[in-house]
């Protein structure tokens, strides 16, 4: 299956999620490809960390943000692999829109607040022309960066499962420090110590429904 994890709004944190979606579903047995298509390459320095750290297993990744080149290899390579997940985003553009040509899956990461919900009118402006041309494509919008107590998450989820063109994925990811932690040294919360049961709780939940 090909995935992205995409938005035209960045700083939602699409690249932590990328990272431990790939990680993690590597250790569960499957051959991932982690393509980095944002011309910021926070993935794939991430990714690039990990390799020279030594850590196991090794996850090949790539940095791929011209549109020409993503489509070609996307296409000669994906057949390699159980799973390619395309980081891009962070603002609309060539790549971003190959991406969901190329996908079975767009997850939309947002943060539970005004702002960063309004820009999803944005990324269904992508959407609506990407679709024609790719009718199957599955269009999903979780929360990410999520409030650990409080209300606005509730408030948030209640909205985006409103919001028409999109299913909302109900795997939030909140903001907790080990996952942060986990990610700048290119590890899985799985992987990383001390172990947080809920951060390993929300990441694997969101893995398993991203790839399901």
């Amino acid at each position: 299956m090909i995935v992205t994890i995409g938005s035209t709004k960045g700083g939602v944190g699409k690249s932590t999620l990328a990272v431990q979606a790939a990680i993690t579903r590597t250790i569960a047995g499957r051959r991932v490809w982690l393509i980095d298509a944002d011309r910021q390459g926070t993935s794939y320095l991430t990714m690039q960390g990990r390799t020279q750290a030594g850590h196991l297993p090794f996850i090949p990744c790539d940095h791929l943000h011209d549109w020409r080149q993503l489509e070609a290899r996307v296409n000669a390579e994906a057949a390699n692999y159980d799973d390619v997940l395309i980081d891009v985003g962070g603002y609309d553009n060539a790549a971003f829109r190959v991406a969901l040509l190329l996908s079975q899956r767009l997850v939309i990461p947002t943060a539970p607040r005004s702002y960063d919900l309004w820009t999803l009118d944005d990324v269904q402006a992508v959407i609506d022309v990407v679709k024609p041309k790719n009718p199957a494509l599955d269009v999903r919008v979780m929360l990410s960066c999520a409030d650990t107590v409080g209300s606005d998450n509730n408030a948030a989820a209640q909205a985006l499962s409103q919001h028409s063109g999109m299913t909302y994925q109900d795997t939030p990811v909140t903001r907790r420090k080990s996952i942060a932690a986990a990610s700048a040294m290119g590890l899985s919360v799985l992987e990383y110590k001390p172990k947080d049961k809920k951060a390993i709780a929300e990441i694997e939940a969101l893995t398993n429904a991203i790839f399901a």
